[in-house]
């Protein structure tokens, strides 16, 4: 990225001086030690006898991060190595005309991010797991090793 259109940190209107200027350093190595604004702030109150407020550090943390790249740390996996599963109640469905809870179960391989879910009335209990389980990885074009 050129100089040109690299972002360029927000400007303070003329006049205003934020109480985060005399510690600029300080917070600067926060920013850049990847820490939160709620833990620089709380380091400027303890090591510098900071007397202003969080929301002052927090808008002068984010005018020094404006001109930061995001980063982004992806986790990578094998295919068929790792999958996330979920579950918990599901909307309520008329059954017989009267409201059921469901239960609803799903997955997402890591690899690929293909999902598959499963729902189930709430009270059918039994193999309720396994059967959901097979059932919503039955939908998926492979399976996790284990």
């Amino acid at each position: 990225i050129d100089a040109a259109t690299e972002a360029k940190p927000a400007k303070v209107p003329a006049g205003i001086r934020s109480a985060c200027a005399p510690f600029h350093d300080a917070v600067k190595a926060g920013v850049e030690a990847d820490l939160t604004a709620q833990r620089i702030f709380q380091d400027l109150r303890t090591d510098h006898a900071f007397a202003g407020g969080y929301d002052a550090v927090k808008r002068y943390v984010r005018r020094l991060m404006a001109g930061r790249p995001h980063r982004v740390e992806r986790m990578e996996c094998a295919p068929g190595e790792e999958a996330q599963v979920d579950f918990g109640l599901g909307a309520p469905v008329l059954v017989g005309g009267r409201k059921r809870r469901t239960w609803v179960f799903r997955i997402v391989l890591s690899h690929s991010r293909k999902r598959g879910q499963r729902g189930q009335l709430k009270g059918e209990r039994g193999q309720f797991l396994i059967l959901t389980h097979q059932a919503a990885l039955g939908t998926l074009p492979s399976w996790p090793a284990s």
